[in-house]
């Protein structure tokens, strides 16, 4: 008996399986940084202000809403990130894992 065809049947429908799983799997992934000294765990995708507002730190913003796409042109949300030669518009930047962000530092303030 000839079970190839068998065997690549089932390996093609668990593939497909495998493939209908996985952008789930990805969306479900989570970033872990600190906020101000503070541990924060947020979906792979979320920005810096996501991470920011859930760790219980706060950023002005001025230019943002949560309805449109952020531009990032107000510069009110700018933090710092450790490694970063600059500060970082906290609503368009996308949150990498074991990022340390500082949220007021008196250079920020100065900013603002």
């Amino acid at each position: 008996m000839n079970r190839i065809p068998a065997i690549k049947d089932a390996a093609i429908k668990m593939t497909k399986v495998i493939a209908q799983q996985a952008p789930a799997a990805i969306a479900n992934a989570l970033v872990n940084l600190r906020v101000d000294g503070r541990s924060v765990q947020v979906d792979k995708g979320a920005t810096l202000l996501d991470a920011i507002n859930k760790s219980g730190s706060h950023v002005p913003t001025l230019c943002y809403h949560p309805e449109f796409e952020p531009r990032a042109v107000c510069r009110m949300c700018l933090v710092d990130v450790k490694g970063s030669q600059k500060p970082l518009p906290a609503c368009r930047t996308i949150a990498q894992e074991g990022q340390d962000i500082t949220t007021n530092s008196e250079e920020l303030k100065s900013f603002r």
